[in-house]
């Protein structure tokens, strides 16, 4: 399979996600999910995203309501801006543990090495817990060591086995909380009895 089918493939599975969080019908929905699906975006669309929201931030919420923006407060407006660079930050720190590579004849040494020292293990044993020990703590012991390599090849692609959906939900949830109590604090009367 080529690099373009490959990229093809993941556009139609994005739109497919998407598809279930954004509403097709709105128009400016839709363009936003045209606009990260475009082929100038594949490369980085995470930093698209994030361009989107601090854009969005300055287009919608932080304009006054009075020419149709959300007249959101400039201070919120500053915290989510902040917010924003924080996350370009962890992208970025992201970026480079995934694009970092790891020396492949590292990870072969390493099982190499395991697989002679599980294999020559039962001969050192032998003389010390005899024959019905042997087998025994050599299965145990090859168990944990195949176990540690097995760890140490996931670690070399974390967002290969990390729950990403999982922490995306959180965020998800965090951003409809804030909402939610911008709402309520802006339907709450002022201080003082005003």
């Amino acid at each position: 399979m080529s690099d373009s089918e490959i990229a093809e493939l993941k556009g139609v599975a994005l739109r497919k996600e998407l598809a279930s969080v954004w509403d097709g019908d709105d128009p400016a929905e839709a363009a936003y999910v045209e606009r990260l699906l475009s082929p100038s975006v594949a490369a980085n669309r995470p930093l698209h995203v994030l361009q989107e929201l601090t854009e969005l931030t300055a287009r919608e919420l932080g304009w006054p309501s009075a020419e149709g923006g959300l007249g959101l407060d400039p201070v919120h407006c500053n915290e989510i801006y902040r917010s924003v660079t924080r996350f370009h930050d962890v992208l970025g720190a992201c970026e480079r543990i995934f694009r970092t590579p790891i020396y492949t004849g590292y990870t072969r040494f390493s099982g190499r090495c395991v697989w002679l020292w599980t294999n020559l293990l039962p001969l050192a044993l032998y003389p010390a817990l005899g024959p019905f020990g042997t087998i025994p703590a050599s299965a145990v012991v090859a168990l944990f060591l195949y176990g540690l390599e097995d760890i140490g090849t996931r670690i070399e692609q974390p967002f290969d086995s990390l729950p990403l959906w999982q922490y995306c939900d959180g965020i998800e949830a965090g951003c409809k909380q804030l909402m939610a109590q911008h709402a309520l604090l802006r339907e709450a009367p002022p201080r003082g009895g005003d």
